[in-house]
Parts: structure tokens; C-alpha cells; sequence
């Protein structure tokens, strides 16, 4: 009996690469706060921590790639009717790559020490976390088939079932991780006996930790070829061809 199913849709693209990844690279840490200086007839206060570096944005992903456009497919049947079925349509576009995961925030400077005549000041804030980077836009769809159908007896074109469309637009990529909000830095020390200037009589302000890494604004729903887009679905086939031989 002859072959009456037609599978020739053609290959899907491949997904696009990752974006740049940070988690794993520590940030900078500030210096020491300069300490307290002790003089006779007047001390110079300690300094409170330099703030800690932000997180550096993951990266975006990379461009799901085109899908395979779906080629020519001639076939020739005896009976044309219900039976027959074709698939011709073009490769669904890529993937979007998966965005990058944000660097850690840097922990904050520690503060400078109060050297046996003033308080050792609080460290620094924490930095925050580096955004996520989007995942890639979609690749797009691959163009459908051109279809001619050859037969040597019918029971009307409309009988075929032919799907030769255009591949679907691929889905955008996934977006990376953010980055962890940094620690405070460490409080300098505060030794020994001694009378405070009124200018630094505590330790000065409570740090913070920093902010988490967030998620950038994805693009409208009719964007294309951005990050965290979706593909564009790719053009149909035109119409198909039949044909009665002898």
C-alpha cells in the first residue's frame, strides 16, 4: 500500500547561548576606614566603613537561532481523498539563551578603629545585588513548504489535509539568577578606657545591608528581537499545487 502520511517539517533552531555570569566573582572590597588619630590637646575621630560596591547585571542570552525552513515537497499519490494527509511546515524558531545571574552585592569596608582615645565607628553598607540579565529573544520561525500534489485520481482538492505554516516564533530564554544583597562591614574596635570628643561620642550609624539583585522590565508582548522577547512566527507556505496526471 503506498505511503499516504507526509512528515516533512523541518528542524527546529537551536536555542541561543547564556548570557555572562557574575555570581561566582567576588566583588571588591573597600579599604579600612582611616582610625582614630590620638593627640594631646585634640583626637581625630575614627571613620565610619566605605560603602560596598554594587553587583555587576548578569548578561543577556544570546539569540535563539532561525528555525529550518521547510523545503519543496512534491509527492505523487493514486487516490486523492481523505486519507492523505501532509506536514510540511517550517522549524519553530530557537529558544532564547538564558540570561546571566547577577554578582553578589560587596560587603561593606570595615570601620576604622578607635585606638585606645575615641569608639571605633560602624563598617560600611552593604552593596547591592547585580539585576538579573533577560533571557534571549526567541529565534524565528522557518518558512513552510511549497506543496504539489500529484494524483491520478480525486474526489476533490479540499479532501487533503496540508498543514505547510510557518514555524512558530521561539520562546524567550529564561532569565538568570540576582545577585545576593552584600554584608555590612565589620564595626572597628573600641579598647581600652577613654573620654569621647563630642564629635564622635558613639560609634556613628548602624549600616545596612545591601538591596537584592532584581529583574529588569521585560519587553511589551509585541516586541521582537529584544531580550525576553518571543520570536516571530515565520511566513506560510504558499498555496499548495495539485495536479492530475495520466
Amino acid at each position: 500500500m503506498p505511503e499516504r502520511n507526509f512528515q516533512k517539517d523541518a528542524k527546529a533552531g537551536a536555542p541561543g547561548t547564556a548570557g555572562n555570569s557574575f555570581a561566582a566573582l567576588p566583588a571588591h572590597v573597600p579599604p579600612q576606614a582611616p582610625s582614630a588619630e590620638c593627640n594631646f590637646w585634640d583626637d581625630d575621630c575614627a571613620h565610619s566603613g566605605f560603602p560596598g560596591v554594587d553587583g555587576i547585571p548578569g548578561g543577556p542570552g544570546g539569540l535563539g537561532e532561525r528555525g529550518f525552513n521547510a523545503v519543496t515537497v512534491v509527492f505523487e499519490v493514486d487516490k486523492f481523498d481523505t486519507a492523505v494527509t501532509v506536514a510540511a511546515k517550517g522549524g519553530d524558531g530557537g529558544k532564547g539563551g538564558k540570561g546571566g545571574d547577577g554578582q553578589h552585592g560587596g560587603k561593606g569596608g570595615n570601620g576604622g578603629n578607635g585606638n585606645e582615645c575615641e569608639y571605633g565607628r560602624f563598617g560600611g553598607n552593604g552593596g547591592k545585588g547585580g539585576d538579573t540579565g533577560l533571557g534571549g529573544p526567541g529565534g524565528e520561525g522557518g518558512r513552510g513548504a511549497a506543496v504539489v500534489v500529484l494524483y491520478k485520481q480525486g474526489v476533490g482538492a479540499t479532501a487533503y489535509v496540508i498543514d505547510n505554516a510557518g514555524g512558530r516564533g521561539g520562546l524567550p530564554g529564561d532569565p538568570g539568577t540576582p545577585g545576593l544583597p552584600g554584608p555590612t562591614g565589620d564595626a572597628g574596635s573600641s579598647p581600652g578606657e577613654f573620654s569621647s570628643s563630642s564629635d564622635c561620642e558613639n560609634m556613628g550609624t548602624v549600616p545596612n545591608v545591601g538591596a537584592p539583585g532584581g529583574y529588569p522590565p521585560a519587553p511589551p508582548p509585541d516586541a521582537h528581537g529584544v531580550p525576553g522577547s518571543r520570536g516571530l512566527d515565520g511566513a506560510n507556505g504558499p498555496a499548495p499545487e495539485f495536479k492530475l496526471i495520466t
